[in-house]
């Protein structure tokens, strides 16, 4: 929980844990990307468990993430086992190799696994978890909508490297995001009342990396981090939202 004074005002943020692909796998690395706050947990934590469950409809076998059993589970095997049982999957043989391949044996096994299983399987790796909810003081944060700031390389336009420029800054990520979104349709509007009016072609790899990109399906036979992806114009971010400290800010301060 949160160090905040006992008179503060909390904050709920939601945040991505830092998972990323390897030549072993899915493993957890240090590091968060944040997606805004809400005022009550019961709100933040179901915007975390909407986003836990995307992320874990986009991955066919949860044994990849992490490089062994125990990076993916606090129960030991031969409990895992038995929590595999309580719900009918026959789980692997212990003893029959060391270290057990998890990995394997869910290729062979998922195809007569109901999606209730799946989901008791993914209460058993509890270690794997890409999404978590955090308590801190209200108005320690604050969140600034900035406007992408698109450069025309004589190919596609790429967003530039200085980070774009600020429009304004909230307290509350609610306020940042209704910010954005009003600037964002505005935006489209002008560019193209038809989406698919607008042909350019807009590099987008890195809103795709926010997206979970290492653990969506290959693009044209490649792993997705090895290929940059483009959208058009009319669906191109033309602003976003980055979390920035506020200096001297007073808890449970009110807007900015």
């Amino acid at each position: 929980m949160s160090d905040a004074p006992a008179d503060a005002r909390l904050e709920y943020a939601v945040r991505r844990l830092n998972w990323r692909r390897t030549h072993y796998g899915i493993v957890h690395m240090p590091g968060f990307a944040p997606f805004g706050a809400l005022p009550s947990f019961e709100e933040a934590d179901a915007d975390r468990a909407r986003r836990e469950a995307e992320v874990r409809a986009r991955i066919t076998n949860p044994f990849v993430c992490g490089p062994n059993h125990a990076a993916r589970s606090r129960l030991p095997e031969p409990i895992f086992c038995d929590w595999l049982r309580d719900v009918g999957i026959e789980p692997m043989q212990l003893g029959q190799q060391e270290p057990l391949n998890w990995d394997g044996w869910w290729e062979q096994a998922r195809g007569n696994i109901t999606a209730e299983q799946v989901a008791h399987v993914w209460d058993g790796l509890d270690r794997v978890r890409f999404f978590e909810v955090v308590a801190r003081p209200e108005g320690c944060i604050g969140y600034a909508v900035m406007a992408v700031d698109w450069e025309y390389n004589d190919n596609w336009f790429e967003p530039g490297a200085e980070g774009g420029t600020p429009v304004k800054v909230f307290r509350r990520w609610a306020d940042a995001e209704a910010c954005r979104r009003e600037n964002e349709e505005a935006m489209r509007h002008v560019r193209a009342p038809d989406p698919h009016d607008d042909p350019m072609r807009f590099e987008t790899t890195r809103w795709t990396d926010e997206a979970f990109w290492p653990l969506g399906p290959p693009v044209n036979g490649c792993p997705a981090y090895e290929n940059a992806t483009f959208t058009h114009g009319g669906a191109a971010p033309f602003y976003e939202i980055v979390e920035i400290e506020l200096p001297g800010a007073r808890p449970g301060g009110g807007d900015g």
